[in-house]
């Protein structure tokens, strides 16, 4: 908003008579549609911590489908992972196809992008996925299973940019990413972490994937 009232005030001093205006309304639509997002977002995650963080009771079905309505829902059928979000949208992997096991976590305020489960593929292909999703504990506890090795996230504290490898066991606890770029701990950068935009770049530590995909999966029950 401070941004779109300069340029309306010196937009023609600096960008010349005929970009003012423009340059106001695109600066002025974005303000609005950039601050609707957060007030909406913001309110769902307020109604998200209400759920989440009461440890007293199970959540009912209603509250159940209130989080998956922002974080998702994760499952296992037969041997396949299973991610569903959206108007029946989802991820499908095969368990047999997943290398490496992580958690990444960045500094947003909003649940649902704070802390994710990672999956890095045979192919390196990296597969974000919401920690606080409907039904993680339980595909946690049924990957544990399959795999005959524990799945136990850690950074579930986290307040900062970090990540760790969960699986397998020749590479738990390490880094899983090289983080690239300057955090300036601004509101701005604030603002853009939140909406899944930030300066800070999680980058695949070249160990992770010259790792043998065969043995990493093997390794567990070796």
């Amino acid at each position: 908003m401070i941004v779109s009232v300069f340029l309306l005030k010196n937009g023609e001093k600096y960008f010349g008579k005929n970009y003012s205006p423009i340059l106001f309304s695109i600066f002025f639509v974005g303000t609005i549609i950039s601050g609707m997002w957060l007030w909406i977002n913001f309110w769902g995650d307020r109604e998200l911590r209400k759920i989440i963080k009461n440890e007293d009771q199970e959540p009912t079905k209603d509250e159940l489908k209130e989080i998956e309505k922002w974080t998702g829902r994760l499952e296992i059928v037969d041997k396949d992972l299973i991610f569903h979000y959206g108007e029946e949208q989802k991820i499908k992997i095969e368990i047999s196809d997943i290398k490496v096991i992580g958690e990444f976590t960045t500094e947003a305020d909003l649940i649902a992008t704070d802390w994710y489960l990672i999956l890095v593929k045979k192919n390196n292909e990296v597969v974000y996925l919401p920690a606080y999703a409907v039904g993680f504990q339980e595909t946690l506890n049924q990957l544990s299973k399959i795999l005959n090795y524990e799945i136990a996230p850690r950074l579930f504290a986290s307040v900062k940019f970090d990540s760790n490898i969960i699986y397998p066991k020749s590479v738990d606890g390490e880094k899983l990413f090289n983080l690239k770029g300057v955090n300036s701990n601004s509101v701005w950068e604030k603002i853009k972490v939140n909406m899944g935009f930030s300066s800070i770049t999680p980058i695949l530590r070249n160990e992770i994937i010259q790792l043998k995909e065969k043995k990493a999966f093997l390794e567990s029950k070796d």
